[in-house]
């Protein structure tokens, strides 16, 4: 249920309520549910409705600031200490599911272990004539999903909200809880401009010894939830799962929708799980990039890619906010090669020879740097001697109008010969790698380098390359496309390979 327990008129209590929000749904509370209608009998059994004046233990209830299926946030007044609070009940007891009560009592057990400034703090917890509630801070203000149906917010104003949002449920993993739910409709803002974060009934407790969902269940808000949540899977749910959730409220903030948009639930589901979100900036050029960098770390489908924790994830929005450098990188080399052939197979299959071969080259290329992370390392070391050595006689080189290409082509043959007893599998990399050079800039390929990737095809050594001849059919179609210039379209293909970050090391440099 959301929670935006909050409201801008304490002195004009009223006999309805005002509806709570409903941005979004959660799809684990019934926001579409029938609604019992007010009356002025308070029993929980009977689907009555507290109203303005009856006392609850001892608040007064002022008036209904927000309903959801299961039950209602009153604005209340405690006597004792003359403060307004709010106040959760389930009203309907006799009703309501041990899921749902076990989910209230969660809420309150969670919520009530938590001393932060950016969390609703739970005062006590309490039953009435049968009617489970608990009395938490009143956050005078609004939510932040009413406060985003005047628009976006500035890209600095949501980095400041999401930072603080960030903060807050750091302080929550550190006690074992992760909220699970973040979404704007469940963080409030105060009349200061102070974000904070409620509603932890579906939070889940790392400590715990009994669960409160079961395999395949969905909880949460699709909009706002991670792909291991969308996809049911409760064990994998951690600290990440929020982080994601921070970011998607990020994205929302600054383009006025969520990341991923779909008619129903059960397709934004599905988005979230198979799809990657639009760039921010591609909605408002005027996103700072490091900020968009930030969002979309946060919005990474494995958790592993994402920061590690949300005291991470604050570190770098603190540093976006002071003008420093981010710790964020954009996605490496494998998941963008991954990424772009998933979105452009449709278009090879249908556009040829080439595109076919261009699209095999980044497969195979996609294959050897995933399973030749380590050796990687190997080849830069080499690397980095052949620069040495290569800078004592660049110069001469170029003078012989052989250009730079040319030379960092025969220097990458050079290593895949070298490599092709000891590590085959790097050795072809690096030959591919070199051939991929030679179509791009139009030059000759060194006739030992066409010799090698004949060698190659007529080879078993790697079972994840292709059989011999698609190879061979391969090699020579690169025979024909080495003296000539390559298309428009070749060009475009050509232009999802970042060839400087294949290696991480900076270009072959001339003095």
């Amino acid at each position: 249920m959301d929670d935006p327990h909050t409201d801008d008129q304490l002195d004009a209590p009223t006999e309805h309520g005002t509806p709570g929000l409903t941005d979004t749904g959660s799809a684990s509370f019934d926001l579409d549910a029938p609604t019992p209608t007010p009356s002025g009998n308070g029993r929980c059994g009977e689907r009555r409705f507290p109203v303005a004046g009856q006392h609850i233990d001892e608040y007064e209830i002022v008036r209904e600031i927000a309903r959801g299926g299961m039950g209602v946030v009153f604005l209340a007044k405690q006597q004792p200490l003359n403060r307004f609070v709010a106040l959760k009940m389930i009203l309907e007891s006799n009703v309501a599911n041990d899921a749902e009560r076990k989910r209230f009592e969660n809420e309150a057990r969670a919520a009530g272990a938590l001393d932060h400034p950016g969390i609703v703090p739970v005062y006590e917890v309490g039953s009435h004539d049968g009617c489970p509630y608990f009395s938490m801070g009143y956050v005078d203000g609004k939510s932040l999903a009413a406060t985003l149906q005047d628009g976006p917010l500035h890209p600095t104003h949501a980095a400041r909200i999401a930072q603080a949002v960030a903060t807050a449920i750091a302080h929550a993993h550190d006690q074992g809880i992760i909220h699970r739910d973040i979404k704007p409709a469940n963080i409030l803002i105060d009349r200061e401009g102070n974000p904070r974060l409620t509603d932890f009934g579906v939070c889940k407790l790392l400590s715990a010894q009994s669960q409160l969902t079961t395999s395949g269940e969905l909880i949460g808000t699709p909009h706002y939830m991670p792909p291991e949540q969308a996809g049911g899977a409760d064990a994998t749910i951690g600290p990440a799962s929020d982080v994601y959730s921070i970011g998607a409220v990020l994205y929302a903030m600054m383009t006025d929708r969520p990341p991923f948009l779909a008619p129903s639930p059960i397709d934004v589901v599905a988005q979230v799980m198979t799809k990657d979100p639009v760039p921010p900036s591609q909605f408002f050029s005027g996103i700072p990039h490091d900020l968009e960098t930030i969002t979309l770390k946060c919005l990474a489908k494995a958790p592993a890619d994402r920061y590690a924790t949300a005291h991470d994830l604050a570190d770098d929005l603190h540093r976006f906010l002071n003008g420093q450098p981010i710790h964020a990188k954009p996605p490496g080399i494998v998941q963008r090669i991954r990424h772009a052939v998933r979105r452009h197979v449709l278009l090879a299959s249908v556009s040829g020879s080439m595109a076919l071969l261009l699209v095999v080259l980044l497969i195979i290329l996609g294959v050897a740097l995933v399973q030749s992370q380590s050796k990687v390392a190997r080849l830069q070391n080499l690397l980095e001697v052949e620069r040495n050595g290569a800078r004592r006689f660049a110069g001469a080189r170029l003078s012989r109008d052989t250009t730079k290409d040319q030379f960092e082509i025969e220097r990458l043959t050079d290593a895949a010969i070298e490599f092709a007893d000891d590590d085959p599998q790097l050795a072809i990399h690096l030959s591919i790698h070199a051939a991929e050079l030679a179509f791009e800039n139009d030059v000759n390929a060194p006739s030992r380098l066409v010799k090698f990737l004949r060698q190659v095809a007529q080879s078993d050594t790697d079972p994840a390359l292709p059989d011999e001849p698609t190879l061979q059919s391969l090699i020579e179609q690169a025979e024909k496309r080495l003296t000539r210039q390559l298309t428009e379209f070749e060009h475009k293909i050509y232009g999802l390979i970042d060839r400087s970050a294949t290696f991480d090391s900076p270009p072959l440099e001339t003095e």
